[in-house]
Formats: C-alpha cells, structure tokens, sequence
C-alpha cells in the first residue's frame, strides 16, 4: 500500500446509521418523475456534503474564511431575508404569549414527520404504477448466479455487461468467458440463512447473488452483491448507458442499502454495507464518501475511521498512502488458541479434523514445506482477521 500511486481503503457502511442526504433524496424523486412522466433530467451531482469532492478542504483557508466571517458587521442589510422574516414571526407569537421553545419543538416534530426517508422514497418508486402513455414501470429481482431463474437473465444480462463496458470503460474484449468468470462463478459456498424475505423471494441462502433492475420489463442494470453473515459487498455495479440521465452508480447504492435495510430487520447481524474500494485521487470514487456515516479501514491497524476524518488525514498527507492510527501497534494474535482444520481421509472418505498449532507442526505435510515462511504468512493473515480469528474455524488445505 505505501508504494502504490494511488492506495485503496476498504469503505463501509453501518446501515442502521445511515442518513440519506438531500441530493440523494433529489435523485430518487427524479427517477420517481421518471417513472411518472417520462421526462428525462439532467444527472444530479451530490454535494451537499461538507466534503464536497470527497476531499478535506484546505484547513488554512477555513480557519481565514472562520476569521474574516466573524469579522463582519452584522447589520440588517446583510442578514439574509429569511432571517429577518423569522424573527418578526418570532416577535409576532411573542406578542400573543407563545411558548417559543415548545412551538420550536412542535414544528420540528411536524416537519420530521413529513420528510421523506430512504423507505417511504422507494415504497412509492416500488409501488408505482403507469398510468401514462409515457410513463414506467420498475423492479428488480435478486437472483442467486446459476440458479434457473438467473439463467432465464443470463445472456440479456451478459449482453448489457458487454455494451456498458465498450460505452462506459472503452473494453472491447468480447469473450463470453469475461463476464463468467468475473461476475458469475464464485468461491463463496452456499449456506441456509434459516429466513425468509417477502421482497426478496430468492434470497434464502449467504452467498453471490445478481440484483436485476427492470424498467417496463427491459433489463437496465444489473448490481453483483456478496451476501456475508456480517454484510452485504458490492462487487460490481454495470447498466444500460442509455439510462446514465437516471444516476444509475447512486440510484444503485441507495436500492442495496434500502435492501440491506430489509434484511437487517429479520438478520439483526446483517448490518454493513461495504462499497469496495475508496481511492482518494479517483474522482469518480468521491461519491463514496457522501453516503454518510460511512467508514474507511486502516490498514496498519486494521480498525475502522469515520471517513470525514480518515479524508483530512489523507489530505493532509497529499494523498499517499496514510495510516489512520499509526501511533497504536497492531494486535497480535496467539495462533496457539485458534481452531485449525485439516482434512483426514479414512475409508475412502474425507473429513475435516481440527488441530491444534502444537499438533500441527508434528503433522508430516508440515515438514514437506518452507514451515518459516507458512508461519510467518500465516500469523500476518490471522493478524489481519483480528480479534475474530479466536471464533471461525480456519481450513489449511495445503496440510491436508
């Protein structure tokens, strides 16, 4: 990572925190009119966030902008009219004897109420129904990759892939096992969740699954999500460039974090949402970090920092690669207590064992490898895992 141009950091999201912002609400109501009217809108930049590329503004220049502010008279010419149309109203429930902080305090709660939230906002895009000649329809149907149903969208799926990597990322490479072996086949087995969903009738087992988004039937985009005990991860996201005008790459993030939302509710350890990678010298990443409170990993301590602060770290260190926590050591694990598996044949069948470390160095494929360098990796990736090693069972192939 420290010699890279450009180093990635892991990015998440605690859904049960998230806070939809304004330009994202803005741009769940366009595909909303979308649907209704067919009128098509310009793509709508987020940046109502107090970082507005991704990037901590220059701190010398907020704290001169913070001096000359405060310097600056305060007059009833350069009050805003808003102001002052507050303040008469204050003055005028003043006169009538109104408890200003409870009639604060009431209108908040009203005004709370009447806003919209990620849920309401999708409930209505999910529901909608055409009623125009030029008007929609939308869904989206998550699929497990090689299932029947997912076969049913595979060559579509397959073909959608291909035109937005030509249109979007200037790929041309044609061959039918490139969109295979990156998005379909996967290591990650299939295990029972043991849970049911209403919206998502074929999600019933952790695993890789193909979130098909359709718009009057035609396939337009289609998001490959890791579905994890722990979390959701958002391996890839491609759609139809005719429909760029829809802010598909946002559009899309807000869809799996409302699913994830939906899973958290009956899967109460299903809570994070992790976007990949954030590269800070990448504008088209910066999006990332205005899915607020969202957080960046360091990799030298492996703990987690909220991203506004894991930005100004970065930023104050031209954009190299940045230790979040550089004065804390890294934990170290005691491979001594952890639940190790090898596998043992006996009649003609294979069964996992487990071992312990102690017993594992007497194990006769031990001493057939470079044990120095087994150990010495070994002991960086349980390092890595953390504090988690001591509750997961560990499979050690290469000894078994």
């Amino acid at each position: 990572m420290n010699e890279t141009c450009c180093p990635q950091y892991t990015i998440r999201l605690d859904v049960d925190q998230f806070k939809i912002s304004k330009s994202q609400k803005q741009v769940l109501s366009t595909f909303l009119r979308f649907l209704k009217s067919g009128a098509k809108t310009e793509k709508i930049e987020c940046s109502d966030s107090s970082n507005n590329n991704g990037k901590a503004p220059n701190s010398k220049r907020a704290r001169a902008g913070a001096v000359v502010n405060q310097s600056e008279p305060r007059n009833d010419r350069s009050r805003k009219k808003k102001e002052i149309r507050r303040e008469r109203a204050i003055d005028k429930l003043n006169k009538k004897g109104v408890n200003i902080k409870e009639y604060q305090k009431d209108r908040f709660e009203r005004e709370r109420k009447r806003e919209k939230s990620l849920e309401s906002l999708f409930a209505e895009i999910i529901n909608h129904k055409k009623t125009t000649g030029t008007g929609h329809t939308f869904h989206t149907h998550t699929l497990k990759v090689n299932s029947s149903e997912f076969n049913s969208f595979a060559e579509e799926s397959e073909a959608l892939y291909m035109k937005y990597q030509s249109l979007v990322h200037k790929d041309n490479d044609r061959s039918k096992t490139n969109w295979k072996d990156f998005l379909v086949t996967t290591p990650i087995g299939y295990q029972f969740m043991n849970k049911s969903f209403e919206e998502l009738p074929y999600v019933d087992k952790y695993g890789t699954y193909h979130q098909n988004y359709f718009l009057d039937d035609k396939l337009i985009a289609v998001g490959v999500l890791d579905v994890l005990p722990t979390l959701v991860s958002a391996k890839y996201f491609y759609y139809d460039p005719d429909y760029s005008f829809c802010n598909m790459g946002i559009f899309s993030a807000l869809h799996e974090i409302y699913t994830i939302k939906k899973m958290h509710l009956l899967l109460k350890r299903l809570q994070y949402y992790y976007m990949g990678y954030f590269i800070y010298n990448c504008p088209k990443m910066r999006y990332k970090a205005k899915f607020e409170p969202s957080e960046l990993l360091c990799d030298t301590s492996f703990k987690w920092m909220a991203c506004s602060e894991a930005i100004e770290k970065i930023a104050e260190n031209d954009g190299r690669f940045t230790s979040f926590y550089d004065s804390e050591e890294v934990p170290t694990i005691n491979i001594n207590n952890l639940n190790l598996k090898i596998c043992k044949k006996a009649f003609d069948r294979t069964f996992l064992i487990g071992v312990t470390w102690e017993v594992l160095q007497r194990h006769r494929n031990y001493c057939n490898i470079d044990n120095d360098k087994f150990k010495r990796n070994f002991q960086e990736f349980v390092n890595r895992i953390g504090e988690m090693a001591y509750s997961i069972k560990i499979h050690l192939p290469q000894l078994g």
